[in-house]
């Protein structure tokens, strides 16, 4: 790299050019060591093995996280307060998939400020019409950002009143976002 820059400048490119080079290369080499640093700081969580429940692994969490699930039910409801991580199948393909269970009796994941990647996970029976906005059955964002990738999402409801009208059955946004790959 430096052979080149000194080549450039010796075919009389401009000095300001060579600067902008050399400072565009110096702000990339802090980018990455950014990069780095945020990912060696981030840990796998496990859950059964270190945490008995996912709201436990959520809790402990830090940005960047990966919180990894055995296959097997998980039954409960979880919230996710200020976060930023990923949930996902710790042996990855469908026959491993671990199931997030709602029972009928509650949505399982509300995310309020957060950003969440979930990655190979099956959401069932997640039910919004207990809730009092009754919105996002399996999820429901708040000011959040939702990734959902090789995801699947079965019988969650959400409900509709005259007085509360709710939505999204297994996915409902409100001023967040929510990609499902």
């Amino acid at each position: 790299l430096r052979y080149r820059v000194s080549n450039w400048a010796r075919c009389s490119i401009p000095g300001e050019i060579l600067k902008m080079t050399k400072s565009m290369f110096r702000v990339l080499g802090v980018v990455a060591s950014l990069v780095v640093v945020s990912r060696s700081n981030a840990l796998d969580r496990l859950v059964p093995e270190q945490y008995p429940t996912i709201q436990a692994a959520v809790n402990a969490c830090q940005s960047g996280d990966r919180i990894l699930l055995q296959s097997g039910v998980y039954r409960e409801g979880i919230l996710v307060q200020g976060k930023i991580f990923s949930l996902e199948a710790a042996m990855p393909g469908a026959a491993n998939r671990p199931v997030l269970d709602g029972e009928n009796v509650r949505r399982i994941i509300m995310l309020q400020s957060s950003t969440l990647t979930a990655r190979g996970i099956r959401f069932i029976n997640g039910n919004a019409a207990v809730t009092p906005e009754r919105n996002g059955g399996a999820i429901n964002c708040l000011n959040s950002q939702l990734v959902a990738e090789d995801c699947d999402f079965m019988n969650c409801t959400a409900s509709y009143t005259e007085e509360v009208q709710g939505g999204g059955g297994a996915v409902h946004c409100l001023s967040g976002s929510a990609s499902l790959r």
